[in-house]
């Protein structure tokens, strides 16, 4: 078996890889502006609700919704994976009028985006997770839920990935074709130099 590089298919799937690129860093963008979780409490009195973003924590009050901005923007490295993805998803459409020398760093660049993406959005589920609870009591009943924003995040992941895997140039393997099976010559131990003779080869077993 030898390895070679796909050439036919690999263009096809650089155009592929690139825009899925571009929609992982849309998706993305969008996330950011997407509530994650609500948290519903309601007290024997009145009931309140907080919606948990990437930017900060948005709660009910008596003049509407407010936001309480977060110490911790998890925002920050979503928007700036996005950049990325975008910035590698030009460079791979425009790949033909680049030097050969770009293709690696181009490559490297597409696939350290995705996992710059997915470690956020990995480290935001992490932070998600740890908050999540439903109780209740005399006092209060918590209900916390998954909002849109944790599936819109969650696709743009998977969908980055699967653009930073295709624009890569995988080696296939090529099958070497078996040596055609014919008459192989063979000379017979003879002091006096004897003919030449050919004898069928039987490689499959059979009885001579």
């Amino acid at each position: 078996m030898e390895l070679r590089e796909d050439v036919s298919r690999s263009p096809r799937r650089r155009v592929v890889g690139g825009v899925a690129l571009a929609a992982g860093a849309v998706l993305a963008l969008v996330a950011t502006r997407l509530p994650l979780t609500r948290q519903d409490i309601r007290f024997p009195e009145g009931a309140s609700w907080y919606e948990t973003g990437l930017w900060g924590t948005r709660a009910s009050s008596d003049i509407g919704s407010v936001l309480d901005p977060s110490p911790v923007r998890y925002g920050v490295p979503v928007v700036v994976a996005a950049v990325l993805l975008v910035v590698t998803a030009a460079l791979v459409l425009g790949a033909r009028r680049l030097p050969d020398r770009f293709a690696a760093p181009v490559n490297v660049g597409a696939v350290l985006a995705a996992f710059l993406l997915t470690g956020s959005g990995w480290t935001v589920g992490q932070v998600l997770l740890s908050s999540f609870r439903n109780e209740e009591s005399a006092f209060a009943t918590v209900t916390t839920s998954v909002r849109e924003g944790v599936w819109v995040l969650g696709l743009a992941c998977v969908v980055a990935l699967a653009g930073g895997l295709l624009v890569q140039a995988w080696p296939v393997r090529a099958a070497v074709p078996p040596p055609e099976r014919g008459v192989v010559v063979h000379r017979l131990p003879d002091d006096s130099g004897g003919p030449v003779i050919p004898v069928p080869d039987d490689t499959a077993g059979g009885d001579r």
